[in-house]
């Protein structure tokens, strides 16, 4: 006898409607971001000492940010975290918030609710720290 497991519906929606996962958006900000700074895949992991791979894993949210990768990268370029792991940007150059709201403003925290689902009562504490 055969067993049908039903599998996710997410699969079978148009790609602008799906839900993005947590490493997926932090992918995509990366990605704006190192649009923003107008550098290539390939420059990003020269700086960051990595193999263009494992940029693009990141960035298409098939793997996780390496922390301490990010932060010597963050660190060089006078950016903060802030928004790759929040989607805030206040720690970020005003010249490169601007170019970020312009390419990307629903990566923004709490810009679109339905592109990202923070844990319950997350917004009252980034309105507490951040408001």
């Amino acid at each position: 006898m055969t067993t049908i497991i039903p599998g996710p519906t997410i699969w079978f929606m148009a790609a602008k409607n799906r839900t993005l996962n947590a490493k997926q958006v932090v992918g995509h900000r990366l990605r704006v971001l190192r649009a923003a700074l107008n550098l290539q895949q390939q420059e990003l992991a020269e700086i960051m000492g990595l193999s263009q791979q494992t940029i693009s894993g990141w960035e298409n949210g098939r793997d996780t940010i390496d922390p301490l990768a990010l932060a010597r990268f963050a660190t060089q370029y006078g950016i903060g975290v802030n928004w790759i792991w929040l989607g805030l940007l206040n720690d970020i150059p005003s010249h490169l918030a601007e170019e970020i709201r312009r390419r990307r403003p629903d990566l923004i925290a709490g810009a679109a609710p339905a592109t990202e689902a923070p844990a319950p009562g997350w917004d009252k504490v980034l309105r507490r720290k951040f408001g």
